[in-house]
């Protein structure tokens, strides 16, 4: 008793240390991080308008959505409520970590390094969208509920909770469907233990209401879109187009597997060039995952790749035994976190191994690994306080601020912009042609989106039809393909003042903001 006592408290000790290390990581985050758009733009404003308009659609990370509305009701301001988010996402995951590891008897002085190196890796602050983040805490709690029980309990809780992760990560309904199955067969073929008639049924409660609520969490147009981005993405690539992979996704699938609304009909219209991608996106896997949790100080390419391995490979060899115990000690989970680990290469390897895509697999195998190699039931240590505490600091000391790798006190060009709009004061209703992906998530709610991808007439009847009073001119948008060689555009450029706009330079952001003067009034 008097040394589990001990361990805890060494472990909150850590805990705090991490969390300090975190909180100087991420100080003044707005200094070296600009505002995203597009995806993680698109979770925060649906997560604030649940009040007005519900939860967003199914296979649209609803529970990160909502995720966004709980943490908007200590932060309403839409700009401090991204920079809330990233630094708990930040913060949190490996603190998480820490705690699974220790939950499975890793010891400290690796529990803590691992964590400390995630917080600090590329896989972290550097990776997005967040809802990788969000799904990854979900994940390490559910393996922290499911750590030393039976199979036929892990196998349930497990189910449960990789559905409820498929709200926020569509492909983890695979690990749902596996997992429930792994429960179905131990429940009706299991000898041992049985599960009680009110378990199951708050189980089958929780299910339904779940698939009530949300639906089943699969698309196959949601599919369709991440494969065509990022298959448009390794195309450009191939063949040096000057085509927009995120907007121009449908012409270039369309050019390559004709009339394909799935990923399995991307495949049969066109097995070669479809295999092609996979095999691009495996060799990617191969680079980027080598380095994905080591901290960014650590070096790149192809020597981070052989010390990983051979790493990996050294410790086997000199722990087999105590990895062969470890596999029998811990087979269940270490069978769970396969099955969250499966959802997240498949998407790698059939979309695209981005870093948010490769986030859960990577972390879950060095959890993997640390647990076979390392974890030992019977070796509890007396923790050493001061020793513990001068390492702790020593970590905290040699923790960078995130913001100091860009040395330079203007803010970055997506949030100069956000500011110098709301600078204005504008109260009318404002059509803002664009292409960075949404300015107006972080603006009042009279602002509207013209995103540049839906122009498909000559500029002239395109801002009339869409009543464009607003145009933010960036390089993005001067180089699109549908404006760049648009004469009306070209000329609208060179006569903007004949149509009643104003010019106002965007200070920061290097771009020219074009405003009707109706709204300058």
């Amino acid at each position: 008793m008097l040394q589990k006592l001990n361990s805890r408290k060494a472990d909150l000790l850590i805990i705090i240390i991490i969390l300090l290390a975190g909180l100087k990581y991420t100080f003044m985050l707005e200094k070296g991080l600009d505002i995203s758009f597009y995806d993680e733009a698109s979770y925060l404003y649906w997560g604030i308008k649940i009040p007005v308009e519900g939860l967003p659609r199914t296979d649209y990370a609803p529970l990160y959505a909502f995720w966004y509305f709980i943490i908007s009701l200590i932060e309403p301001n839409r700009v401090n409520l991204f920079y809330l988010n990233v630094k708990l996402m930040t913060i949190l995951p490996p603190i998480i970590v820490y705690i699974l590891l220790r939950k499975n008897r890793v010891s400290i002085p690796v529990s803590s390094t691992i964590s400390w190196f995630f917080l600090l890796s590329r896989a972290n602050a550097y990776t997005w969208p967040k809802v990788s983040h969000f799904a990854l805490l979900i994940v390490l709690f559910i393996l922290i509920l499911v750590t030393r029980r039976s199979l036929l309990w892990t196998s349930l809780y497990a189910s449960l909770g990789a559905l409820v992760v498929s709200y926020i990560r569509p492909e983890f309904f695979m690990a749902y469907i596996l997992s429930l199955l792994i429960f179905i067969l131990t429940a009706t073929l299991g000898k041992q233990e049985r599960i009680r008639l009110p378990v199951l049924l708050w189980y089958l409660l929780v299910t339904v209401a779940l698939l009530g609520v949300f639906g089943l969490p699969v698309s196959t147009d949601r599919s369709i879109i991440a494969f065509g981005q990022h298959f448009s993405r390794n195309w450009v690539s191939w063949t040096g187009s000057d085509l927009s992979p995120w907007t121009n996704w449908r012409e270039i699938v369309a050019q390559n597997f004709g009339t394909a609304d799935s990923v399995l009909s991307a495949f049969t219209n066109n097995p070669s060039i479809f295999l092609k991608h996979v095999s691009y996106n495996i060799l990617e896997l191969i680079r980027n995952a080598s380095t994905l949790i080591l901290p960014t100080f650590f070096p790149k390419g192809k020597t981070s790749l052989y010390i990983a391995a051979l790493s990996i490979i050294g410790l086997c060899i000199a722990k087999r035994s105590t990895i062969r115990n470890n596999f029998r000690e811990y087979k269940n989970i270490i069978l769970f976190m396969g099955l969250f680990i499966l959802p997240g290469l498949v998407s790698t390897i059939i979309i695209q191994p981005r870093d948010h895509y490769l986030l859960l697999p990577c972390v879950l195998t060095a959890v993997f690994l640390a647990i076979i190699v390392d974890s030992n039931e019977h070796e509890q240590k007396q923790a050493n306080y001061t020793k513990l505490l001068f390492l702790g600091l020593l970590a905290i000391s040699f923790t960078p601020y995130f913001a100091e790798r860009i040395r330079s006190d203007r803010p970055g060009p997506n949030l100069a912009s956000i500011r110098f709009i709301q600078s204005l004061s504008i109260e009318e209703t404002v059509y803002l042609l664009e292409a960075e992906g949404g300015y107006h998530y972080y603006l009042d709610d009279n602002f509207h989106r013209i995103a540049q991808y839906a122009k498909n007439s000559d500029f002239y009847h395109f801002m009339e039809e869409r009543k464009i009073n607003m145009i933010m001119v960036t390089d993005v948008l001067v180089e699109d393909s549908r404006f760049r060689d648009d004469a009306e555009w070209i000329d609208f450029l060179d006569n903007y003042s004949t149509f009643d706009f104003t010019e106002l330079d965007v200070l920061y952001a290097g771009s020219l903001l074009l405003v009707h003067n109706d709204l300058l009034k």
